[in-house]
């Protein structure tokens, strides 16, 4: 038997960014790495620990013209709310035809306006779309400054729409993107999907190059933890934005409080060995936020309104040797 309990995995306009579970038990400690969203049953686990079952939906939008894929959209709705992981536009007609980016966000709200969502959200860089964003009803909610680029200061935005609503008069765009063989398609076969998101990370890569940034702003990373035996004991997993260290993935196989602080610890070191400027991850759990403020992390800001009275935890370790 499997239970289930989801988080955020953050990828909006192209930008990822996960959230991080760890809970002690009384036997073992469970981490979530977000691309998998599910933990297995332990003993009495279900009797131990509060937890959420939903059923993360997730859809996916192709922007066609003449057959060919020129970009597209994943949402994911959890918690009533929808999260917007990608939205891409591509190289050949970004900038060239008038409003394509609306036109596909556009559908994406309407149908949240149906399914009667809480809100609507998303991340983006400061050098990317933000005015566009807020052009299309979204609102900077928090932005999490302290990243430092080739080319100076960057920031993440924190973007949201409170009513999943879309006041941007696009219909005379409509008429033009349509009459140039246009169209936005639902695609609903788990392998087109695939191919389709695969299509939207490669967009993404072109942009930070025609934006003038490094190719490798993102660098994976992972820290293992020994135990007396030399067998695995733990690992963390994540990865470099600029000079900030996402922690993405943190794993202990045993019930050790003090193995999860050795970990974190590690993870820490290596971050200020690299001189980066912080540490931070995001999450949807209350266990995991305390450990966390527990072991010199702030919390930076805390979104509620989520079904079921859940709150999205923003936290942050800021370095001090930069």
């Amino acid at each position: 038997m499997k239970l289930r309990l989801y988080f955020f995995a953050f990828f909006a306009a192209g930008f990822a960014a996960s959230s991080v579970f760890c809970m002690n038990t009384g036997n073992k400690v469970f981490s979530v790495n977000l691309e998998d969203t599910f933990i297995e049953e332990n003993n009495n686990f279900a009797n131990k620990i509060e937890f959420h079952d939903p059923d993360k939906e997730t859809f996916y939008y192709e922007l066609k013209k003449d057959g060919n894929t020129q970009g597209g959209l994943k949402g994911e709705i959890l918690f009533d709310t929808l999260y917007i992981k990608y939205l891409v536009v591509g190289e050949k007609y970004r900038g060239k035809v008038g409003g394509l980016g609306a036109y596909i966000m556009k559908r994406a709200l309407d149908y949240s306006k149906r399914r009667k969502l809480r809100f609507a959200f998303l991340e983006t860089f400061s050098f990317q779309a933000v005015g566009f964003y807020k052009k299309l009803g979204f609102e900077a909610e928090f932005i999490r400054s302290g990243l430092k680029g080739r080319k100076g200061n960057i920031a993440f935005h924190h973007l949201i729409n409170r009513d999943c609503g879309f006041e941007y008069d696009l219909s005379e765009k409509t008429k033009t993107i349509e009459e140039n063989n246009f169209s936005l398609l639902d695609v609903q076969d788990a392998k087109k999907q695939e191919i389709l998101e695969a299509y939207m990370k490669q967009e993404f890569d072109k942009h930070y190059v025609t934006v003038g940034q490094s190719k490798r702003i993102v660098v994976p990373f992972s820290i293992s933890l020994e135990d007396e035996n030399k067998e695995m004991a733990g690992i963390a997993k994540g990865k470099f934005y600029y000079d900030g260290l996402r922690l993405q993935e943190l794993i202990v196989n045993s019930g050790s409080l003090e193995k999860q602080k050795e970990l974190l610890n590690k993870v820490v070191d290596f971050a200020k060995s690299k001189k980066l400027g912080l540490i931070y991850f995001d999450t949807l759990n209350e266990n995991s936020a305390k450990f966390y403020a527990a072991n010199g992390f702030e919390i930076s800001y805390m979104r509620d309104g989520y079904k079921d009275g859940v709150k999205h935890y923003y936290m942050a370790k800021y370095l001090k040797n930069n």
